[in-house]
C-alpha cells in the first residue's frame, strides 16, 4: 500500500489496532513523518501494549497530554487505557477532570470508570464501594442507568467491592427491558460465592429468557455448584455444557473438575481431569492450574503416589505455581500477605 498510496488516518488506526508495542512505535513514527493525526488510536495501542518510554513515562499518557485537540473519544480512550492497566485512581482523577473541564461523558465513559473499580491495583474495596455509590447516583441523575451496559458494569463494580447483593439484584431487575447474556452472567456471578442457591435459581431463570449461556455463564454456574456442594446440580449443568458443545473448553473443564471434587464425586472429576489437563497443556503449557487441580483431586481420593507424580511432572516441565495471598484488616485498611 505504501508504494502506491499515502495512508490516511483510518488506515493508520486500523493498523495500530492490531500492532504490538515495537511495531506500533514504528507505525507511530511513520504517522508523524506523514503528518497524519492518529492520537486516539495511539492511546489505545500504547495502553494495551503496556508501552513505556525509557524515562519511565507512560507513552499513552504522553500522547494524551501532547494532543492539541482532545475530543470525547480521546478522554474515553485514556480512561479505558488506565482501566486496562488496573489504575482506578488515575481513571477516577481523569473522570473528575473531564467533569471540571465540562467535557461531558457518555455510556462508554461510565462503563470504563466503573470497570476500573474491578480488580484495581491501587484502590481498596472500601474506597471502591464509595465510588460505586457516587457513580450510581450520577448514572441515575443522567439517565445512563437505563443503558444495559452501564447497569451491568455497576452490578459488577458493587459485587467486586463487597456491595450488598440485594443492591446488585435490584439494579438487575430495573434493567428488565433490555437484559442480555452479559447482564445475566453478571448477576449470577454476584450471587455465586455469597448465595450459590440463588445463583443456580437465576441460572435456571436464564434458560426461560431465550438466551444462550456462553462459556463464562457456564463456568460461573459451576462455581455456584461447587459452593452448593450437590452433585445433582453439577451434573445438570454438565449436561447443558455437553448439549451446547462446550465440554472441551479449558475453563469449563477445570470448573467441572472443581465442582465435582467439591461435591465429593472423585471418580467423575478424575475422568475430567485428564481431559482438562491435556487441553490446558496444549493451549497454555506454562499454566499451573491443570497440574494443581489434578494433584488435589488425587489427594482427596487418597491416591498420594499419583498426586506426587503430577507434582514431579510439573517440576520437570518448569511450571511454577503462583503463591496464594491472604487478606487481613488492620484498622480500616485491608492488607495482603504471602505465607
Amino acid at each position: 500500500m505504501l508504494i502506491h498510496f499515502k495512508p490516511n488516518e483510518f488506515a493508520f488506526s486500523s493498523v495500530l489496532s492490531s500492532c504490538p508495542y515495537e511495531q506500533g512505535r514504528q507505525v507511530h513514527a511513520l504517522a508523524l513523518k506523514m503528518c497524519v493525526y492518529v492520537g486516539n488510536a495511539l492511546i489505545t495501542m500504547y495502553s494495551k501494549s503496556h508501552g513505556c518510554s525509557s524515562d519511565g513515562v507512560n507513552e499513552a499518557w504522553t500522547v494524551f497530554q501532547t494532543m492539541d485537540c482532545r475530543n470525547l473519544i480521546s478522554w474515553n480512550s485514556m480512561i479505558a487505557g488506565l482501566h486496562f492497566r488496573k489504575l482506578a485512581l488515575q481513571a477516577l482523577d481523569l473522570f473528575r477532570q473531564m467533569h471540571h473541564d465540562e467535557i461531558g461523558f457518555d455510556r462508554a465513559t461510565l462503563v470504563s470508570v466503573l470497570s476500573s473499580l474491578c480488580g484495581s491495583n491501587d484502590i481498596d474495596v472500601y474506597v471502591g464501594l464509595k465510588h460505586c455509590k457516587q457513580l450510581h447516583c450520577l448514572s441515575f441523575k443522567t439517565a445512563f442507568l437505563l443503558e444495559i451496559k452501564v447497569a451491568t458494569a455497576l452490578v459488577k463494580a458493587y459485587s467486586d467491592n463487597g456491595g450488598d447483593v440485594a443492591d446488585c439484584y435490584r439494579l438487575f431487575m430495573e434493567s428488565s427491558c433490555s437484559r442480555d447474556i452479559v447482564s445475566w452472567t453478571g448477576i449470577i456471578t454476584a450471587f455465586a460465592e455469597r448465595d450459590p442457591e440463588e445463583a443456580l435459581y437465576l441460572f435456571r431463570q436464564l434458560s426461560r429468557e431465550d438466551l444462550a449461556p456462553d462459556w463464562c455463564t457456564f463456568s460461573i454456574a459451576l462455581k455456584a455448584c461447587a459452593g452448593f456442594v450437590t452433585t445433582r446440580h453439577a451434573m445438570a449443568v454438565h449436561a447443558l455444557v455437553i448439549k451446547n458443545g462446550l465440554e472441551t473448553d479449558t475453563v469449563i473443564a477445570n470448573a467441572l473438575i472443581h465442582a465435582y471434587a467439591r461435591c465429593g464425586s472423585i471418580s467423575l472429576s478424575g475422568q475430567l481431569a485428564k481431559l482438562a489437563a491435556d487441553k490446558l497443556k496444549e493451549l497454555d503449557p506454562d499454566n499451573s492450574l491443570g497440574y494443581v487441580q489434578i494433584s488435589n483431586i488425587y489427594c482427596s481420593g487418597g491416591s498420594f503416589n499419583k498426586a506426587g507424580l503430577i507434582r514431579k511432572e510439573m517440576k520437570w516441565s518448569g511450571v511454577r505455581k503462583e503463591p496464594g495471598l491472604s487478606w487481613i484488616e488492620i484498622g480500616t485498611q485491608p492488607r495482603r500477605f504471602a505465607s
